[in-house]
C-alpha cells in the first residue's frame, strides 16, 4: 500500500498561508518605531519641517504647549490644539482649528504636515504619523536662526498688515492703514534689524488698529516674524506667504 508523506489537511494549510498573507497586509504602511527612548518635552520644543529649513511647509511645538503649523505656505493650524510628550511620542490635543486664507497653495507634497496625529522620535527626525499609524513623512529641526534666503519675500497679519523685505535689502510695508518703506534690513541672530529713515503715508483709519507702525525690528520665532517696538513690546505677528 502506498504511504502518503503529506499528511498535512490542505484546508488547514490554505487557511494558514491566507492568515499570514492577511497579517503582512495589515502591517503594510504602518511605522514601526525603534526601541522607545526617554524623551523630555524640551527635547522636541521648536521649528519642524520636511527639508529642515525654515520655509515652505513646517510645525511649530512650542513651549507653552500650543502647536503652530502651515502644510502648504498659507494656511495655518493651531490656536486650539495643544501638545504633550506620552510614551516615547508627542500627541496632539483638542481640535485642529484652520484659517482661511485666500492665497496660492505652495508644495502639495508637503501638506501631509497637516494630517499628523503623532509625532516618534528616530534619530535626528520626527516620524509623523497619521490617525491609523501609517507614517506619512519625517521633519527635521530648524537651527532656529533664520538665514537671508528664509526671510526674503512678503509676510502677513491679519487686518491688511504686510511687510515685504526685499532680496535687495530694502524694507517696506503696511500697517493696516498706512504704507511705509524707505528703510533696509539686515539678520542678526534671530532678530531682524531695520535701519534707515522711514517714510509712510499719512491716512486718517480710526477703525484700524495701527500698532504694527510702531515696528522698530523683529524677532524670529518658530516660522514668524514677530514685529517690535522700541521698548520691545509686540506690535504684531506675520507668516510668509507665497
Amino acid at each position: 500500500m502506498p504511504t502518503r508523506t503529506d499528511v498535512s489537511p490542505r484546508p488547514l494549510r490554505h487557511a494558514a498561508l491566507a492568515l499570514a498573507a492577511l497579517l503582512v497586509l495589515t502591517a503594510c504602511g504602518r511605522y514601526e518605531p525603534p526601541t522607545p527612548e526617554p524623551v523630555e518635552a524640551a527635547d522636541v520644543v521648536g521649528h519642524w519641517s520636511p527639508d529642515g529649513d525654515a520655509s515652505g511647509a513646517f510645525l511649530a511645538l512650542r513651549s507653552d504647549g500650543t502647536v503652530l503649523g502651515g502644510p502648504d505656505g498659507c494656511n495655518l493650524f493651531g490656536a486650539t490644539e495643544t501638545w504633550a510628550v506620552e510614551g516615547g511620542r508627542v500627541t496632539f490635543e483638542g481640535a485642529r482649528a484652520w484659517t482661511d486664507r485666500g492665497c496660492a497653495a505652495g508644495d502639495p507634497e508637503d501638506r501631509w504636515v497637516g494630517n499628523s496625529r503623532a509625532l516618534v522620535p528616530d534619530g535626528d527626525d520626527l516620524v509623523a504619523l497619521d490617525g491609523t499609524g501609517a507614517e506619512l513623512g519625517r521633519l527635521r529641526a530648524h537651527d532656529g536662526r533664520p538665514s537671508r534666503d528664509d526671510l526674503v519675500g512678503t509676510w502677513r497679519a491679519d487686518g491688511g498688515v504686510a511687510l515685504v523685505l526685499s532680496a535687495d535689502g530694502d524694507a517696506g510695508g503696511s500697517d493696516g492703514c498706512n504704507a511705509f518703506g524707505g528703510e533696509t534690513w539686515e539678520v542678526a541672530g534671530d532678530r531682524v534689524v531695520l535701519a534707515g529713515q522711514r517714510v509712510t503715508t499719512l491716512r486718517g483709519c480710526p477703525d484700524v488698529d495701527a500698532r504694527f507702525g510702531m515696528t522698530t525690528g523683529l524677532r524670529w520665532e518658530l516660522g514668524e516674524l514677530v514685529g517690535l517696538d522700541e521698548d520691545g513690546a509686540e506690535t504684531g505677528r506675520l507668516r510668509r506667504v507665497p
